[in-house]
């Protein structure tokens, strides 16, 4: 099968100004590539930093039924909200800290921000109110700061109440500039203090430093044992008024159950620094070291939440984002996937995927009739090259393979050249030396359905 060279023009459907522009902005990036002057970052991280920077760019894992006590031998037979509260604290610090794909923070640029290593891992646990004003912070530094020693008590305090103050009076500036501005505002208030010794200045800015770019945890219960609480579970904490100040990875919501004995923990990641599957990766070995108090049970698709569309950006009327989220039962779906793979994988000799089935039957709807199709793969590290874990990208056109004669036929087709797209991303060797050549796909990409003959 000959391998064809991924072009960019043929991802475009319609040229606008705009697209037009990123066009232009990408093959300058391949043009310097080509010459030798290669980017500090992946052509994906790249993008990241100038694109992903607003609030709704951000995602969030969650992880249920965490027992926060499986850590101690003998467990408090009355636990408090304030002990359950410490416990945690104090047990996730330690674990976050023996994670180092989580020690990131950012550096905040005018059209971009960049990600940093953090070296030290510091958690603040936040008081918010309901209409999402900061209350107070409590930080809980890392072990081997030295910043209580530093800073006297007394300054400590004083510090962290401008915090809150000046993370308040920011809230309404754009989400792009707002991290910045915070920063420069509160340093600019130290450097006006006429009480604040000279050489105490850069240790103070040293702790902002610390506090804006730390973890950030925020606490709530759910309301009790009861029905009304297995539906509360599900509800998405309203992060877009629980906002982190920007300089950070970690946004973090912990919901107590009525006993507080566990906790559902919410980790809102910042996109900039990381993706989400290596993230996912650090929520399931959480899972697996403190253990679950019990079984998570879904709703009934009869008792689900009702479909309310929800805010999540900073952006309001014409310029807002929302989100909606639905319980939706796929059993029959799997069913279908796990009949089809047993009735063609050994003639085939690949398996039918459900992101393939869920894009065919997009497909055939008349709005999406004629549309390319993008997903992303996760593309290995490259030993040698001083690059982590990327998503690549599979770009296809099904409605190029539908066939009236014979449907099945034709999506089988489409399921072929959708495994060697996906195989050929996800195959290390392969990707290697397509890397080397400047291409980010190596696939028949010619949008014929006879490239897969030739």
């Amino acid at each position: 099968m000959k391998k064809q060279k991924f072009q960019m023009r043929k991802l475009i459907d319609k040229w606008t100004p705009i697209v037009f522009i990123l066009f232009c902005f990408i093959k300058i990036l391949q043009t310097l590539k080509n010459w030798g002057i290669s980017p500090e970052y992946g052509g994906w991280r790249s993008a990241m930093n100038a694109f992903s920077r607003a609030e709704h760019s951000k995602f969030t894992l969650a992880v249920f039924h965490l027992d926060i006590f499986s850590n101690t031998v003998l467990r408090p037979e009355h636990k408090t909200f304030d002990e359950s509260r410490d416990h945690l604290i104090k047990r996730l610090h330690a674990f976050l800290k023996a994670m180092p794909e989580s020690h990131w923070q950012l550096v905040w640029k005018k059209y971009h921000a960049v990600r940093k290593k953090k070296k030290q891992l510091d958690i603040i646990a936040a008081n918010f109110d309901n209409g999402g004003n900061l209350l107070s912070i409590d930080p809980h530094f890392d072990p081997n700061s030295t910043l209580e020693k530093d800073i006297p008590e007394a300054i400590r305090l004083h510090i962290n109440q401008k915090i809150v103050e000046h993370y308040n009076a920011s809230k309404n500036i754009n989400d792009k500039r707002r991290p910045w501005a915070l920063k420069i505002k509160i340093n600019k208030w130290i450097l006006l203090q006429k009480n604040i010794k000279k050489r105490d200045v850069l240790a103070l800015m040293r702790y902002v430093d610390h506090v804006l770019s730390g973890a950030f945890i925020h606490f709530s219960c759910l309301p009790g044992p009861d029905e009304a609480s297995l539906n509360s579970r599900f509800i998405d904490p309203p992060f877009i008024k629980l906002k982190h100040p920007g300089h950070g990875l970690l946004n973090i919501h912990a919901r107590f159950t009525h006993d507080f004995n566990e906790a559902d923990l919410w980790f809102q990641f910042h996109h900039v620094p990381v993706d989400g599957v290596p993230m996912q990766e650090i929520l399931n070995e959480l899972k697996k070291s403190w253990g679950t108090s019990s079984e998570l049970k879904f709703p009934s698709i009869q008792e689900s939440p009702t479909i309310v569309s929800e805010l999540c950006s900073t952006e309001k009327e014409k310029k807002a984002i929302y989100q909606a989220k639905q319980f939706i039962d796929f059993g029959p779906f799997l069913d279908i996937r796990k009949k089809l793979n047993a009735e063609h994988s050994k003639e085939t000799g690949f398996s039918i995927t459900a992101v393939g089935m869920l894009m065919w039957g997009l497909t055939h709807h008349e709005f999406l009739y004629g549309r390319k199709f993008m997903f992303t793969v996760e593309m290995p590290a490259l030993t040698g090259r001083n690059q982590e874990r990327s998503p690549g990208l599979v770009i296809i056109r099904p409605s190029l393979y539908f066939n009236k004669a014979n449907p099945r036929k034709g999506f089988l087709r489409f399921q072929k050249i959708l495994d060697e797209r996906t195989t050929i991303i996800e195959t290390y060797s392969e990707f290697k030396s397509e890397l080397e050549k400047g291409m980010l796909i190596k696939a028949p990409i010619c949008d014929n359905p006879s490239c897969e003959e030739k």
